[in-house]
């Protein structure tokens, strides 16, 4: 019996050792884990996704104003000083989401913002005017309740025309699509 005890004390040293060492190796994975570098990541600007001279439209997404809901803000990013005008779509998955309201900003003087929804047909078609320059990039802005998840959404936009203030159009070359949908940082979340 003696002998029977000796061994369980032994054992029991053994598997405090273990422990131990276990323990020891879960805290410095966890304190290496905490130390490495986790800054947040930098917020996008827009304006250096688009070539010298282009004209792109992006999507951003953020949470919408009711529980249930979510707000995507369509922008027309310019490199150009003397965009004037502009008129192009967004597009949807048929039956991905409830539409709940649309909204364009106020804007300059003079300056004109336009959003005809046609949910439908999957589509949302939009322009803008402006007798200078837009005083903001967003052209504007739809809330929707959601029925599917963001990529099955499909939410994409593209600008048909563009005009400089001198009433050129821009080539059809400078006008770039969106390449997915944004979080309010710029960021891309969904291609």
């Amino acid at each position: 019996m003696i002998s029977l005890s000796v061994t369980s004390q032994f054992s029991h040293r053994k598997t405090s050792m273990t422990l131990r060492h276990f323990l020891t190796l879960s805290f410095l994975a966890v304190a290496a884990t905490a130390c490495r570098d986790t800054a947040p990541l930098e917020p996008v600007d827009l304006a250096t996704l688009v070539p010298a001279g282009g004209t792109q439209v992006v999507i951003q997404r953020e949470a919408g104003p009711e529980i249930g809901t979510e707000t995507f803000i369509v922008r027309v990013i310019t490199r150009r000083a003397d965009l004037a005008s502009y008129q192009g779509e967004v597009t949807f998955a048929l039956g991905a989401f409830e539409l709940v309201g649309t909204s364009t900003p106020s804007g300059a003087d003079g300056e004109m913002h336009l959003v005809n929804p046609q949910v439908e047909a999957g589509k949302i078609r939009f322009a803008a005017f402006a007798p200078e320059s837009f005083a903001t990039t967003e052209a504007f802005r739809f809330t929707v309740r959601p029925k599917s998840a963001l990529d099955a959404m499909d939410v994409r936009a593209s600008l048909s025309v563009a005009g400089i203030v001198a009433g050129a159009a821009l080539e059809a070359a400078e006008l770039r699509a969106s390449d997915g949908v944004r979080d309010g940082a710029g960021r891309l979340i969904v291609r």
